[in-house]
């Protein structure tokens, strides 16, 4: 008997489920190259852009960063556009192009990328790329007189009118640290250090140790910390006059006195911060002119001065003036530039006070001459290569005083303390009544050279 076997073949259950897999595999194909076809049609996407808003108009070094969805080839360039020009360089990983800007960008301005003929590493279509960002603004603060009592306003460059932060009798200055103001005020021959809220107008008196005794602020902070001038006397120390003190106004707010090269605290006639890069200058009373780094605590010799005008707008330069005239010397190299004293309208000008830009741009607050026995002309002027100066404000016609004059972080934008009166002196021989009641702070823009606000007051801090 043979023996038999029965072919029992595949049940339809079995049959259907893989013709289904062979469908969805197949469908799954053709998305997949459908997908790849369509994305090498379309070429390289942007995939998000990464932007140091924060910084953009503040300082240079700034930047973009654009991401493709894709390796790309080298983007080169030629190939970057950017509405209103800015000088940039270009860094590229092969995935992502970072613009980093030369200078700080203009102020609350809308500014546009395009980078065309992007290439993706490997097959596939050229993509172009487009994104739009708007740069931060500027304030500053300043101070108005009303009878006895001093006002602490702030107001934005090209917005009309101002806002009352806080008010007073004896506020002699005002400095921004962190989120609130400082203050120092004079009732009765005394002077204290208080705080101020902007957004409650509460204020709070700061209570120093024994033996330390407010003189005046700095024209910045450093980030949390007050850069103060105090007399200190015992019991704190051995007495010294016009220290230079720090003081964290978030921490346990213990005055630090800096102490100079020789360990001896630093006994100043006048000082200035830069906001950007964190650096001190200090004009002892012996002309020596010091730098201090409050993050290393490390004091370095930078020359001998005359006057101590400050920084750059960068904070990267000392703008002061010695044995041989005006100069700014960069603090990273010790590269010295001498201010030719130069001359306006064929008469030769003699600088008071020295400003200069991140593109370079000098300017001045400089005297012309009075007629016969009159008081001089005080005008600001911008000076180019030539040594030639050309006027920025100030009259021709009456002899008026300016005092003080302070860039913006980017250059574009100029405060001028303009006064109608003059003296042979200028704004320094102004009684304080004069200075008080008559002072207008101007702002100009300086990319067309227009006054687009003014303000009665004095003491700006931007």
């Amino acid at each position: 008997m043979s023996p038999t076997f029965s072919d029992r073949g595949v049940t339809p259950g079995a049959k259907d489920f893989r013709t289904l897999v062979v469908v969805m595999v197949t469908v799954l194909t053709l998305v997949i190259v459908g997908v790849g076809a369509w994305s090498m049609l379309q070429g390289p996407k942007l995939r998000d852009v990464q932007i140091d808003e924060s910084s953009l108009h503040q300082r240079s070094g700034a930047f973009v960063a654009l991401r493709s969805d894709r390796a790309i080839d080298p983007v080169g360039i030629d190939q970057v556009l950017i509405t209103p020009e800015a000088p940039f360089t270009l860094d590229d990983d092969g995935l992502s192009v970072r613009l980093t800007f030369d200078q700080p960008l203009l102020a609350d301005t809308e500014y546009r990328v395009d980078i065309s003929g992007v290439r993706p590493s490997g097959l596939g279509q050229e993509g172009s790329w487009s994104t739009t960002f708007t740069t931060g603004g500027f304030d500053f603060v300043f101070l108005r007189d009303l009878g006895d009592t001093t006002e602490i306003h702030r107001a934005v460059p090209g917005v009309s009118g101002s806002e009352v932060l806080y008010s007073a009798p004896g506020i002699v200055s005002v400095t921004p640290v962190a989120s609130i103001v400082a203050v120092v005020r004079e009732v009765g021959g005394d002077r204290s250090l208080e705080l101020i809220d902007p957004s409650t107008g509460v204020a709070e008196r700061v209570v120093l140790p024994p033996g330390f005794e407010i003189v005046d602020l700095a024209n910045a902070s450093w980030g949390t910390t007050l850069v103060t001038i105090q007399n200190v006397t015992p019991p704190a120390m051995e007495s010294v006059f016009g220290a230079l003190v720090l003081l964290d106004v978030l921490s346990d707010r213990t005055p630090e006195v800096v102490r100079g090269i020789s360990g001896q605290p630093l006994s100043v006639r006048s000082v200035a911060v830069s906001p950007q890069s964190g650096e001190i200058l200090v004009w002892q009373k012996n002309q020596e002119l010091v730098r201090f780094n409050p993050l290393t605590q490390v004091v370095l010799p930078v020359g001998t001065a005359a006057e101590l005008w400050g920084f750059d707008s960068l904070g990267t330069q000392a703008l002061y003036v010695d044995g041989l005239g005006t100069l700014s010397q960069d603090l990273a190299t010790g590269e010295l530039t001498r201010v030719p004293r130069g001359e306006f309208e064929g008469t030769s000008l003699r600088h008071q006070k020295f400003a200069l830009a991140p593109d370079g741009l000098r300017l001045h607050r400089a005297q012309l001459p009075g007629l016969g026995e009159g008081n001089p002309y005080s005008i600001v002027t911008r000076e180019d290569s030539e040594g030639i100066h050309t006027l920025v404000t100030g009259s021709l016609d009456t002899p008026g005083s300016i005092g003080n004059i302070g860039l913006s972080p980017n250059g574009q934008f100029l405060l001028v303390e303009v006064n109608p009166e003059g003296s042979p002196l200028g704004y320094q021989g102004l009684t304080a009544d004069e200075i008080s009641q008559g002072t207008v702070v101007r702002v100009l823009d300086l990319q067309d050279n227009t006054v687009v606000g003014e303000y009665p007051g004095y003491g700006f801090v931007w």
